[in-house]
C-alpha cells in the first residue's frame, strides 16, 4: 500500500518524471470519455506489466539478457492494446487510446519493481495518477472559465503554472536540504 501512494502522489509518473504532461494539457472536459480511457489504459498497462514482468523475471533474467525487457514490453503492449481496442470497438464503436503514455507507464512499472506484486502496484498507481491529474486539470480549466484572464496569458500557461504549484505542494514536505550537517 505504501508503494501505491508513493507512486500516486510523491513519485508520480506525471509530476516527477513528466510522463504525459504534453497530453494532459489537451485533456477533454468529458468525464465519460475520461473514465473509458482510464479503464482501457488500466487494463492494457496491467496486462502488459503482468506478462512482461513474469517473462523478464523468469526467462530474460535466467538467460542474462534482461536488458531486452523494453523491447519485449513494447511487443507485448502493442498486441495487448490492439486486442483491447478491438474489443472496445466491437462493443461501443469507439477507439481512443493514449499509446505512448500508457507504454511508458508499463515500462516504468517493469523497470522499477523489485518483485511481481510491486510491478502491478506501480502500474496501477501510475495510470491512476495520470487520470487523477487530468481530473484536477479539468477542474482548473472550469475554474479559469469563470474568470476573465489577462489578455497575454493563455489557458495553457495557467495550467502549467498550476502543475508547478501542485508539484511544489507535494514536494514541500521534503526538507532534507535543511540538514545542519549539509551547511558545514
Amino acid at each position: 500500500m505504501n508503494n501505491f501512494f508513493y507512486y500516486l502522489l510523491f513519485s508520480s509518473a506525471i509530476l516527477f518524471y513528466g510522463l504525459g504532461i504534453e497530453r494532459i494539457i489537451t485533456v477533454q472536459k468529458n468525464y465519460k470519455i475520461l473514465v473509458l480511457n482510464y479503464l482501457k489504459s488500466l487494463c492494457a498497462v496491467c496486462i502488459t506489466v503482468i506478462i512482461s514482468a513474469f517473462f523478464t523475471q523468469t526467462v530474460l533474467n535466467h538467460f542474462m539478457i534482461a536488458q531486452l525487457y523494453p523491447f519485449f514490453t513494447l511487443i507485448v503492449f502493442i498486441f495487448v492494446s490492439l486486442f483491447i481496442n478491438f474489443i472496445i470497438y466491437k462493443a461501443i464503436k469507439e477507439v481512443a487510446f493514449d499509446f505512448s503514455t500508457s507504454f511508458l507507464f508499463a515500462l516504468l512499472a517493469v523497470h522499477e519493481s523489485s518483485n511481481f506484486l510491486d510491478s502491478i502496484v506501480i502500474s496501477v498507481a501510475c495510470v491512476t495518477a495520470y487520470y487523477f491529474v487530468q481530473v484536477l486539470l479539468i477542474s482548473f480549466k472550469k475554474h479559469f472559465d469563470f474568470y476573465k484572464q489577462p489578455e497575454k496569458i493563455h489557458t495553457v500557461s495557467l495550467l502549467y503554472i498550476n502543475i508547478a504549484v501542485l508539484i511544489f505542494s507535494l514536494f514541500a514536505w521534503n526538507i532534507s536540504w535543511l540538514n545542519p550537517a549539509g551547511l558545514q
